[in-house]
């Protein structure tokens, strides 16, 4: 496929917990190959970060090849306390004194992550823009993300797709930088 009108974008459900859990893995450079059943319990947390109900997919040929995840920053502080205690009680993380990534007042896009065979076909311009286009049907004239500073290609081509850097951020033990997209007010 090199056409993203080949691409069907639609509402992530209860089957989708693999790729939602592959994206949320992939968007955190970790091992993505085999998912767990706790990795998918995280996925199936009513009102947590990740659950299907933030999640859109992208079908090319009946094939989920890419996923995003987003939501209101409303309901981040409330999401995370649920995934947050799930991670700490399973994984034996201490996530207790991250900072905020996001807040009330604007949509923020979590994860989001292509298949290798689908990556440089638009996919993500394509993705990110039904992200910002659902944060104008709630309201909110600010998209909001994350990028590692780590990955300065990816810094670039959030730019390219009218993000600003609005400041940095310390959370998981890494450094990154938060970008902003004002959306139009069509």
């Amino acid at each position: 496929m090199s056409n993203t009108n080949d691409c069907l974008i639609r509402k992530a459900t209860k089957e989708d917990i693999d790729i939602i859990a592959w994206t949320v893995l992939t968007a955190l450079d970790l091992d993505a190959s085999n998912i767990s059943k706790e990795q998918r319990d995280l996925i199936a947390l009513q009102d947590g970060l990740y659950h299907w109900d933030n999640a859109l997919i992208c079908e090319m040929n009946g094939i989920s090849v890419a996923c995003i995840i987003s939501y209101n920053g409303a309901i981040y502080k409330k999401a995370r306390a649920i995934s947050f205690k799930y991670l700490t009680e399973h994984f034996n993380l201490d996530l207790q004194e991250q900072a905020d990534e996001t807040n009330e007042g604007e949509y923020y896009i979590d994860s989001i992550a292509i298949k290798e065979d689908y990556r440089k076909k638009g996919l993500g311009k394509l993705l990110i823009s039904y992200a910002i286009a659902l944060g104008k049907q709630n309201h909110l004239s600010t998209c909001s993300l994350l990028v590692s500073e780590a990955k300065p290609r990816l810094f670039e081509y959030y730019k390219s797709l009218n993000f600003k850097e609005v400041g940095r951020l310390s959370c998981f033990g890494e450094e990154f930088i938060r970008m902003n997209h004002i959306a139009n007010s069509d």
